[in-house]
């Protein structure tokens, strides 16, 4: 597992360790893109995603296209996780309505389990969750 969500990496870092696992024949990479300290994958549907819960630390759609390819071309597979209901106060930052405790929010800088998570009562978070899922979706 490679945790840009909590520890943003570059892209030539992220390739470099591609390579690595390719050398030791490993197959699978485990990227972890969202979590309480940041979501690292642009939106464009969902802009403020970015905007507001990356530090400017992210990848376009193009970088994580790339990154698969680079990946695919040595036999890895690339699993992406995003962080949900819990581990959201990136998500939270950009879209405190759909929270299960009355905001504000910002980035945590710390780490640790946080109380506040997607709120799965409301109808919301679900249409908010196929939107962006469809849309991360596409870029595999």
């Amino acid at each position: 597992m490679i945790d840009v969500a909590r520890h943003f990496m570059p892209i030539e870092v992220i390739k470099r360790n591609l390579d690595g696992m390719a050398a030791v024949k490993m197959n699978v990479l485990h990227l972890h893109l969202s979590d309480d300290q940041g979501f690292r994958v642009e939106s464009k549907i969902f802009p403020k995603l970015t905007e507001l819960g990356s530090d400017g630390n992210y990848f376009t759609h193009e970088q994580i296209k790339e990154i698969i390819e680079y990946a695919d071309d040595r036999g890895i597979r690339v699993y992406p996780e995003f962080d949900v209901p819990g581990h959201a106060t990136a998500i939270l930052t950009a879209f405190p309505e759909l929270a299960s405790a009355p905001g504000p929010y910002k980035i945590e800088r710390k780490f640790g389990v946080m109380d506040p998570t997607l709120n799965p009562t409301i109808e919301e978070t679900y249409t908010f969750l196929d939107k962006l899922f469809t849309e991360m979706s596409s870029l595999l």
